[in-house]
C-alpha cells in the first residue's frame, strides 16, 4: 500500500536487474532476454515508466555486460540497448549517453581489441553508428574519442566493420567540431588510406566516401592532403568503375569546398610568378594536385560512367573558379587604387604592387581536329568549355610536369595512365601547351617508342595533338636543335637549294631553343622523326613554305643514317599529306629526298612509293615514271656534276640515287647515255672505287643491258665500246680477294649479256679485243671459281659468233689452247658448254689455217668422244660434225686412226661415213 506505479514496476524487474551481475552466465543471458521482452517486445508498462527505469536502474548493469566474458551475453546486451535507445526521449538519451559512449568506445580503442569477436565488434560499431544518428551533437563533445576508436576499428580485417566505420566517419565529419577535427584525424586518415588498397571494391568505395566527408570538413583538414593524395593516385586506374566514379565525386566535393572557403595560411598573391603555386589561388599547394586527379578520370575507359561526370564536374568547378578569380582581381584592383590615392602627396609613399589581371583563353575552334586522336570523352560529350581551358592553363605548369614525369615511369600502368592523361590535357590546354613544347617533345621522343604498343600508340596521338596545337614556327626550331641541325633564320639558303633541287649543308645561323638531345645517338634521332611525322599528320592546311623547307632539311641531313630511313620515309609521307601544294612548288627537292630513300636498301619501299605517287598526282603527271623522267631531264646534270672526273665517296648518296633514277625513268634514259657512260666509267674505276660502288655500277649496267626498251638497247649498242672498255673489262681483270672474284663474275655476266642480246658492235669488240681475250683467258684458267670459267666459255662462244666474219687466224691460234683445257674441266657443265664454243670456233677457221693444229684439236676431240658421260659424247660428236667440213681429207685420216682405239667405234664410223660422203660430193662438184 502506498507504492506508485513506477515502484511497483521496479519491484517487478528487480530480480532481473540483480541477475545481470550474477556469476552464472546463463542467468545473465536470461535476465537480458527477459528485460528485452519487458522493455521492448512485450512491453505493457507505460513508456515513461520504462524509460525512467532504464535510465535510473537498468542501463549501467546492461552496459557492463558489453564486456562480459560470455560472447552471447555481450551480443544480447548490445541488441537490447540498440532496441531501447530509439524509444528513449531526448533528455533520457542525453543522460545515458556519456556512459554508453564510454562503454562502446572501451571495446574498440585499444589494440589488440578488447572485443575479440569480429561479429560483436560489428555490433558495437553498428550501435555506435545508431547512437550518433540519434544524438549528432555528441560528435562535438566526444569527437576525439570517437575518431580514436574508429581509427583502430578501421584496421579490423572484417569488411563489414570497415564499411560501418566509414559511415561513422561521415557523421563525425559532418557534425563534429571542425576546428579541432584535424588534431585527432591523422591516425584515422592513415587507417582509411590503408583500406584504399583492400581487395573488395565496396570497402575501397566506402573508405573513399568516408574520406570525402572527412577532408571536406574544413580548412584545418587540408594540410592532410600531403599524406592523402599519393594514396588516391592509384585509384584512377582502379579495376572497378564504381570506385573511380566515387573518386570523381570526392575530388569534386573537395575542390568545390575549397572554392568557397579560403585557407587562412594561403592568401591569394597577385604578384606571384605566373607558373608558381601561388598563382593557382588560395589553396595553391593542393589545387593543382586535385585537378590532376580529376583530369586523370577524363581519360577513363568508362566514358559514360566516369569520364563524362568528371568532365561535367570539372566544367562546373572551372566556371566557379574563373568567376572568383576575376572577382578577386577586381577587389585587389580597388584596394590598389585606394592605396595609390592615399599615398599621393607623401614624401615616401608605400604603394603595393599593381595586381596582374588573370589571362582568360578565347574559345578554341576544335573543328579541324581529326577524330582519330580525339579522346573518347570529348567525342561523346563535346569539347571542353573555354572556362575549363582557362582554368587548366593556370595550373598547366604544375600538372603537365607531373604528367610528363609519369610518362617515363618504369611501371606500365603508370606510363599508360600518364599518356592517356597527356592526350586529354593537350586537348584541354590547346594553345597553352606552346609554353611547354620543348618539355613535351623530349618526353614524347621516348614515349613514342615505348616497349608496350598501347602506350606508344597513345603517345603518337599526343604527338599529333601537339602538332595541331603548337605552331610549326615554335616547334620546328626546337626539333632542329634536338636533331643537331642548323637552320638559317631567313632560309635564303634553303630557297637557293630549291632552285638547284638539292640540299646543301653548313648553314651559319642557329637559334637555340629547348633541350638539346644527344644527337649522335641514332635511336634519339629515330624517336625525333617518329614524333615529327606524327606532328605533321595533324598540320593539314597549317604548314607554310618555310615549314616544309625545314622538314625537308631535317630529312635530307639524315638520309645517311640507314637505321632511321623508315622514319624519314614516314616523315615525307606526312608532309606530303599535309602540304602537298607546297611540296609541288618544291618538287625537285622533294624528289631528291625520295630518290635518296628509294635508293636505300633498308627503307620501306611502300612508303616511298606512296610519296612518289602522291607527288606525281599533285603535279598533274600521268604516272610515277613521268616524275622520274622529269627529274632526269631537268636535274640529271646537277646530280652527276663532276662525276665523270671525281670519285663519289661511299658516304655520298649520288650513286644510289643515279641507279634508282635510271632504273625508273625507262626509255627516257637513252638520250642521256653520253652523260651517263663517262660517269659510270669513273665511279666503277677499280683503282680507287670501293667494292660496293663497283658492284652497284655493274648491277646498273646489267639492268640497262637486260631492258626490254628498244630505245635503250639501241643506245647501249651505240655506246657499247666505252661501256665494254671503260666499265666491264677493267672490272673483269683478276685481283685477289673474294670481293674481287664477285666483281669479276658480275663483269663477265654483263659481257655475256651484251653478246647474247646483240647490243655490242663488232667495232667495239675489235677495239678492245686483246684486253678482252686476256680477261677471258684468265677466267678460263680460274681454278677457284667454276662460275667464272663457265661464264668465260659462254663469252668465248658469243665472241666467236659475233666476230666470225672478221676474226683472224692468229686470234684463233691464241684462243684454242685455253679452250682445249676446258675439255678436261672438273665441271661437266663447262665441258659441255666449251663444245658449243668449239662448234663456233670451227666455223670461224680460215681455209688455210694450220693443218697441224687442226690435227691436234681433232685428236683431242676423238679422245673425249669416249667420255663416260653420254651428254659429253653427244656434245663432242656435234663438234666433230662441224669440224669435218673444214678439211675433210685430214679429218678422215684422224678419224680412221681414232677408230682403232675408240671405245665407241660405231660413232666414229658414222663420222667417217659422213666425211666420206662429203668428200665424194666435193669430188663430183670439182
Amino acid at each position: 500500500p502506498g507504492m506508485d506505479a513506477y515502484e511497483e514496476f521496479l519491484q517487478s524487474i528487480r530480480r532481473d536487474i540483480n541477475c545481470l551481475s550474477d556469476r552464472d552466465r546463463n542467468t545473465r543471458k536470461g535476465a537480458v532476454q527477459r528485460l528485452e521482452k519487458t522493455f521492448v517486445t512485450a512491453a505493457r508498462t507505460p513508456r515513461d515508466i520504462l524509460n525512467r527505469a532504464f535510465v535510473q536502474e537498468v542501463h549501467k548493469p546492461v552496459f557492463v555486460l558489453f564486456g562480459d566474458a560470455t560472447e552471447k551475453a555481450r551480443e544480447l546486451s548490445l541488441e537490447f540497448v540498440g532496441k531501447v535507445l530509439p524509444l528513449l526521449g531526448e533528455v533520457d538519451l542525453n543522460n545515458v549517453l556519456p556512459v554508453l559512449l564510454a562503454a562502446l568506445v572501451q571495446r574498440l580503442n585499444k589494440l589488440p581489441w578488447p572485443e575479440q569477436s569480429e561479429v560483436i565488434r560489428v555490433c558495437v560499431l553498428e550501435l555506435l553508428l545508431e547512437v550518433i544518428k540519434l544524438v549528432p551533437e555528441c560528435c562535438k563533445k566526444f569527437g576525439h574519442d570517437l575518431l580514436d576508436a574508429i581509427a583502430k576499428a578501421s584496421t579490423d580485417p572484417n569488411p563489414d566493420a570497415k564499411q560501418v566505420c566509414c559511415n561513422i566517419v561521415q557523421l563525425v565529419a559532418e557534425n563534429g567540431d571542425r576546428t579541432k577535427l584535424s588534431r585527432s584525424a591523422r591516425p584515422l586518415l592513415a587507417a582509411l588510406m590503408a583500406n584504399l588498397k583492400h581487395q573488395r571494391w565496396k570497402v575501397r568505395k566506402a573508405n573513399l566516401e568516408g574520406l570525402k566527408y572527412l577532408m571536406a570538413a574544413g580548412p584545418t583538414m587540408w594540410e592532410l592532403f600531403d599524406e592523402l593524395l599519393p594514396a588516391l593516385s592509384p585509384l584512377t586506374g582502379d579495376r572497378n568503375n564504381a570506385v573511380r566514379r566515387c573518386l570523381v565525386d570526392c575530388v569534386e566535393t573537395w575542390l568545390t569546398r575549397m572554392c568557397t572557403e579560403q585557407h587562412p595560411q594561403l592568401p591569394t598573391d597577385f604578384e606571384a610568378d605566373e607558373e608558381s603555386d601561388q598563382e593557382e589561388g588560395f589553396f595553391g599547394a593542393y589545387e593543382h594536385r586535385l585537378l590532376y586527379l580529376l583530369l586523370s578520370t577524363l581519360s577513363d575507359e568508362d566514358v559514360a560512367g566516369v569520364a563524362e561526370p568528371a568532365l561535367q564536374a570539372l566544367t562546373k568547378i572551372a566556371q566557379t573558379r574563373v568567376v572568383m578569380k576575376f572577382r578577386e582581381f577586381d577587389e585587389a584592383t580597388v584596394k590598389y587604387q585606394r592605396a595609390v590615392e592615399m599615398a599621393a602627396g607623401k614624401e615616401a609613399p608605400i604603394i603595393p604592387p599593381e595586381p596582374r589581371k588573370p589571362q582568360k583563353l578565347a574559345a578554341f575552334d576544335y573543328g579541324l581536329l581529326f577524330e582519330g586522336v580525339t579522346p573518347d570523352v570529348f567525342r561523346s560529350a563535346g569539347f571542353p568549355h573555354e572556362d575549363l581551358c582557362t582554368y587548366v592553363s593556370w595550373h598547366l605548369h604544375s600538372v603537365l610536369l607531373q604528367v610528363l614525369n609519369n610518362v617515363l615511369e618504369w611501371t606500365v600502368d603508370v606510363r599508360s595512365g600518364a599518356v592517356r592523361l597527356l592526350r586529354v590535357l593537350l586537348v584541354v590546354a590547346n594553345r597553352s601547351t606552346t609554353r611547354f613544347v620543348d618539355q613535351c617533345l623530349v618526353h614524347l621522343y621516348r614515349a613514342c617508342t615505348d616497349e608496350e604498343a598501347p602506350v606508344a600508340a597513345v603517345a603518337r596521338q599526343c604527338a599529333a595533338l601537339l602538332g595541331f596545337f603548337v605552331s610549326p614556327e615554335v616547334a620546328y626550331p626546337i626539333i632542329a636543335v634536338n636533331l643537331g641541325v642548323t637552320l638559317d633564320e631567313s632560309l635564303k639558303q634553303d630557297l637557293e637549294d630549291n632552285e638547284a633541287g638539292f640540299v646543301r649543308t653548313g648553314l651559319t645561323h642557329t637559334r637555340v631553343v629547348g633541350k638539346k638531345l644527344n644527337t649522335n645517338g641514332i635511336e634519339n634521332k629515330k624517336n625525333v622523326f617518329i614524333v615529327l611525322s606524327c606532328m605533321l599528320a595533324s598540320c593539314k592546311g597549317v604548314l607554310k613554305e618555310v615549314d616544309v623547307l625545314r622538314v625537308l632539311r631535317f630529312v635530307d641531313d639524315n638520309t645517311h643514317n640507314e637505321d632511321i630511313l623508315n622514319e624519314l620515309a614516314a616523315t615525307v609521307v606526312s608532309v606530303l599529306r599535309s602540304a602537298v601544294d607546297l611540296c609541288v612548288a618544291h618538287w625537285a627537292r622533294v624528289t631528291n629526298v625520295l630518290l635518296r630513300l628509294k635508293a636505300a636498301e633498308n627503307c620501306d619501299d611502300k612508303q616511298v612509293d606512296e610519296s612518289v605517287s602522291t607527288l606525281a598526282r599533285a603535279m598533274g603527271l600521268e604516272s610515277v615514271a613521268a616524275l622520274y623522267v622529269r627529274f632526269l631531264n631537268e636535274k640529271l646534270a646537277d646530280l652527276v656534276s663532276g662525276g665523270a672526273t671525281q670519285l663519289w665517296g661511299d658516304a655520298s648518296p649520288r650513286r644510289e640515287m643515279l641507279e634508282t633514277l635510271v632504273r625508273h625513268a625507262g626509255a627516257a634514259v637513252a638520250v642521256h647515255y653520253p652523260t651517263l657512260v663517262p660517269v659510270l666509267k669513273r665511279q666503277a674505276n677499280p683503282d680507287d672505287a670501293s667494292v660496293i660502288a663497283r658492284i652497284g655500277i655493274l648491277e646498273l649496267c646489267h639492268d640497262m643491258i637486260c631492258t626490254e626498251e628498244e630505245a635503250l638497247l639501241d643506245a647501249i649498242k651505240t655506246h657499247s665500246a666505252p661501256i665494254l672498255d671503260g666499265v666491264l673489262i677493267p672490272n673483269a681483270v683478276w685481283r685477289p680477294g673474294q670481293a674481287s672474284n664477285k666483281i669479276r663474275k658480275a663483269s663477265m655476266i654483263c659481257v655475256y649479256k651484251m653478246l647474247q642480246r646483240q647490243v655490242v658492235t663488232v667495232d667495239a669488240v675489235e677495239s678492245c679485243f686483246s684486253d678482252l681475250v686476256l680477261v677471258i683467258k684468265n677466267c678460263l684458267d680460274d681454278n677457284w671459281s667454276p662460275d667464272n670459267r663457265l661464264l668465260a666459255v659462254l663469252v668465248v662462244a658469243g665472241l666467236l659468233k659475233l666476230l666470225q666474219p672478221v676474226i683472224g687466224a692468229e686470234d684463233l691460234r691464241d684462243l684454242y689452247p685455253d679452250m682445249l683445257k676446258r675439255l678436261d674441266d672438273s665441271n661437266d657443265e663447262i665441258r659441255v658448254t666449251i663444245c658449243t664454243a668449239f662448234e663456233v670456233f670451227f666455223r670461224c677457221l680460215p681455209p688455210n689455217w694450220s693443218k697441224s693444229l687442226y690435227e691436234y684439236i681433232l685428236k683431242t676431240l676423238f679422245i673425249h668422244l669416249d667420255d663416260p658421260s653420254e651428254r659429253m659424247q653427244a656434245a663432242v660428236g656435234a663438234v666433230l660434225e662441224v669440224a669435218l667440213h673444214h678439211d675433210t681429207a685430214t679429218f678422215l685420216v684422224e678419224a680412221r686412226t681414232a677408230q682403232q682405239k675408240s671405245m665407241h667405234p660405231r660413232k666414229v664410223e658414222e663420222l667417217i661415213a659422213l666425211a666420206s660422203n662429203l668428200g665424194a660430193v666435193d669430188v663430183i662438184m670439182e
